[in-house]
């Protein structure tokens, strides 16, 4: 009896320890979370920040998932190309200038719109959201026990406006394998691809984006940086990857397998992308708000 007693009180402090980690979980993001707010670069850590808690503070599955006592507090960018100036903002009216990379320099004025200016500005929203939502080593969104879900987040909207005559910007897939991201030793790619809780790397699930595994971008239509949680049976995606008629893929891809393990289960991956109107409609199902 005393045993159980010793037993009963020992599980008391337990409890009680993690209840008090989850409330000083619960009021530091808080904290960050409404400081963040006060400033007008604090919007990237605030979103990060409310990303680290949701994920981290997962109680008990009710009928409709997991839950967490934290919404994802994040706010699409806005992003948009002249012919002489790149814009952006958290408000889609309420836009303002920015400086880009141009022949070695930082300027806010720039003699012409270039691939390699409209490539650096995408690479790195497409960074950003990959930051923002926890690298794909966070499982950030509630998860459905009753059925399979893509569910994404839309962290900017990039749209061209006023350009002499329509255009199509190419070479960003060698763009983000051959830069840099600043103050790391990494690409862009390399980043994206890094390991994760994904089960198909980047570099192959982005596959289903790319037209022969390239990225282009016509100023005629608005494209969307996602980061989505892919959640397709793994037959699903089989059938898309090595069922459909693929040219000109790398050998890398073509090779990649799925253990039989694997391939009982759910396919669950976190990936960024960048994508069209067309492509965002085709591949979430939910989208996130």
């Amino acid at each position: 009896m005393r045993y159980r007693k010793f037993k009963k009180a020992q599980m008391g402090s337990v409890v009680k320890i993690v209840l008090l980690v989850i409330s000083a979980i619960l009021i530091i993001s808080a904290v960050i979370i409404i400081m963040g707010r006060l400033t007008d670069q604090g919007g990237i850590e605030t979103c990060r920040t409310s990303v680290l808690a949701q994920a981290a503070t997962k109680v008990l599955p009710t009928m409709s998932g997991a839950k967490s006592a934290f919404n994802i507090e994040c706010i699409k960018r806005y992003v948009t190309f002249y012919n002489n100036r790149v814009e952006l903002g958290w408000n889609k009216d309420n836009q303002k200038v920015i400086k880009v990379n141009y022949n070695g320099r930082k300027v806010t004025k720039i003699p012409e719109l270039t691939d390699y200016v409209v490539n650096q500005i995408i690479a790195e929203e497409m960074r950003v959201c990959f930051y923002e939502m926890g690298e794909g080593k966070l499982k950030v969104f509630e998860q459905s026990i009753w059925k399979d879900n893509d569910i994404c987040y839309v962290c900017s909207e990039i749209n061209f406006k006023d350009l002499k005559s329509p255009k199509e910007f190419t070479g960003f897939m060698d763009y983000i394998n051959r830069t840099y991201i600043t103050n790391e030793k990494m690409t862009y790619y390399q980043y994206f691809d890094q390991p994760s809780l994904s089960v198909v790397p980047w570099h192959v699930s982005m596959y289903r984006t790319t037209t022969g595994g390239t990225i282009s971008f016509d100023s005629k239509n608005s494209y969307f940086v996602m980061f989505i949680k892919e959640d397709k049976k793994i037959s699903s995606w089989l059938t898309r990857m090595f069922l459909s008629p693929l040219t000109g893929v790398p050998s890398d891809v073509t090779a990649f397998k799925l253990t039989w393990d694997t391939a009982t289960d759910k396919l669950n991956n976190y990936h960024v992308y960048v994508v069209n109107q067309a492509q965002l409609n085709d591949m979430c199902e939910i989208e996130a708000t």
